[in-house]
């Protein structure tokens, strides 16, 4: 059966919100899992689903473009998804997977997974022998993905999915290439697990990072698959970090004193009992240690933080003497020498909304997991209003702002694996002192190995097979690209394996008046292998 929104609440669950025919009566009910689901220009803006979602085909019709859906829960959708306008946004955090069982087709709008507090959304592509289009000028954006059945991935837009956090493929991803129309998928995050294939004729690109692995198992044999440092040496950082466990706060946060000011004695949440007094600063201060912080596998050798802001989401609950209009609640962090002072997070309301402590505070961080260590200490401040008894402010979960900037680990170290017949590898400098690491004291098997650095930035390179005693096997060309390199020392360090090269070995670099372009091959004690007789240096 079609269902149509036309809704009058923003409630996906609320069966008077959809119709069974465009512009009709509400009153249909819920969607199922048998249900085709559309949404035109009818209905109010803002679609939520608190809980998750089912249907069978979902379509965002070509003139739904005032349509912001927002999932909290994830769901299924059994059938084909279609997006041709709207804004489609399953929310961060929760770590809830949407299932997509279809095809994808991507050609308008927006759609983009957040990030939140927690575990943040998979979307899981099930289908067997279905297809994933974008066709859209914009980004698909996601953070968890995973693919388990068989998927094409195609479309008029070259990069068709960026994935930000984790990837996991036991089934087969098909990167779709022709002559020069060469779609490709963006990971720029990890983990990266592999027990199935990565085929087709596209590229693979991998941005790695700090805390990026790459998977030892599974089949890759896509036409390109290109390492990449991601960022540079340094970048402006701007990262939410969680507080795990808020929900049992004593668990996660230690505390000085005789006993905890923030109580779990008003059923299953955190709450701060208020005093009776309506001036009440300095009342109630205790120390936590901050433990258990998310860093959310930074990327990060280390960072320079000049900014950390606490965060508490919250709400006031009235007691019986009524409710306060406003309560101020003052943070500070102890950075080894003085209490920092970082302003008041101002609660008021009976919905749930973010409250930051609102001064920066300025301590001496220059990793993230120091932030593990940081002692916290809040106040009750001023409580207006809501008579003797004021009730409480309930507490749902925190989380820790920071600023700086960081700096980025320029050593990529790679296991050792197979890469299949036809795929070609190609290993990308783009900022200076980068190291690409062959790893394992074993041997990597590559069809096609090709080096590309055409930034004028790089003025050391390395290629690094001697610390960890590895070899290469190299059943193709072995590629050092066409004018590669414009004004750098590239060291080739093979140490005291044996590498065998089966074809032409091509080095082609840059050169120009004045150019400080060398080639440095530090061959150790090991053995270069030409096979058969008659392949060319």
């Amino acid at each position: 059966m079609a269902k149509y929104w036309v809704g009058v609440t923003s409630d996906w669950h609320d069966a008077n919100n959809w119709a069974t025919t465009s512009g009709g009566a509400g009153g249909a009910g819920v969607p199922t899992a048998s249900d085709d689901v559309y949404f035109n220009s009818n209905g109010q803006d803002l679609v939520s689903a608190a809980t998750s979602i089912v249907c069978n085909n979902f379509t965002l019709e070509s003139n739904s473009s005032h349509i912001f859906l927002m999932l909290y829960q994830g769901g299924i959708i059994n059938g084909d998804f279609i997006q041709h306008e709207g804004y489609f946004a399953p929310l961060g955090g929760g770590g809830y997977v949407l299932e997509f069982k279809g095809n994808w087709l991507y050609d308008g709008g927006t759609f983009s997974v957040g990030t939140g507090i927690g575990v943040d959304p998979t979307c899981l592509f099930s289908g067997i022998n279905k297809t994933f289009v974008n066709n859209n000028l914009a980004a698909a954006s996601f953070q968890n993905f995973s693919v388990t059945g068989t998927y094409e991935f195609s479309g008029t837009r070259l990069s068709v999915a960026t994935i930000f956090q984790g990837l996991d493929i036991s089934g087969v991803m098909t990167i779709k290439g022709v002559a020069q129309n060469i779609n490709r998928i963006d990971l720029k995050g990890g983990p990266f697990t592999l027990s199935g294939t990565i085929d087709g004729g596209g590229r693979f690109f991998y941005w790695y990072k700090d805390n990026s692995i790459m998977p030892i198992s599974g089949t890759i044999k896509c036409r390109y698959f290109r390492f990449y440092i991601a960022g540079s040496d340094n970048k402006p950082l701007n990262a939410d970090l969680n507080v795990d466990g808020w929900s049992n706060i004593n668990q996660d946060w230690a505390y000085e004193g005789v006993e905890p000011w923030i109580d779990t004695n008003n059923g299953d949440v955190s709450c701060i009992v208020l005093p009776s007094v309506s001036g009440s600063i300095g009342l109630y201060d205790e120390e936590y240690t901050i433990e258990n912080v998310s860093t959310n596998d930074s990327p990060y050798t280390s960072v320079d933080i000049t900014k950390v802001k606490i965060h508490l989401v919250g709400k006031l609950v009235a007691g019986t003497g009524g409710i306060a209009t406003l309560v101020m609640i003052k943070g500070y962090l102890w950075d080894g020498v003085v209490w920092q002072d970082g302003g008041n997070a101002i609660i008021t309301g009976t919905s749930y909304s973010d409250r930051t402590c609102s001064t920066s505070l300025h301590i001496p961080i220059d990793t993230l997991s120091k932030l593990n260590t940081l002692k916290l200490k809040l106040e009750v401040g001023d409580v207006i209003d809501g008579g003797l008894d004021k009730g409480y402010v309930v507490i749902t979960h925190a989380y820790v702002e920071v600023e700086g900037t960081a700096y980025y680990n320029q050593l990529v170290i790679l296991n050792a694996r197979s890469y299949d017949i036809p795929c070609e590898v190609e290993i990308e400098y783009n900022n200076d002192g980068q190291i690409f690491r062959l790893d394992s004291n074993a041997r990597h098997y590559f069809n096609k190995l090709t080096i590309h650095c055409d930034s004028a930035d790089v003025d050391t390179a390395e290629f690094d097979c001697a610390t960890k005693n590895a070899e290469m096997w190299c059943n193709g060309k072995f590629d050092i690209y066409e004018n590669a390199f414009p004004s750098a020392v590239f060291t080739l360090k093979l140490g005291n394996g044996v590498h065998v090269f089966r074809q032409t070995i091509d080095f082609y670099f840059s050169y120009s008046s004045g150019s400080a372009t060398q080639l440095v091959v530090d061959p150790g004690e090991g053995t270069i292998v030409l096979w058969p007789k008659g392949r060319q240096i």
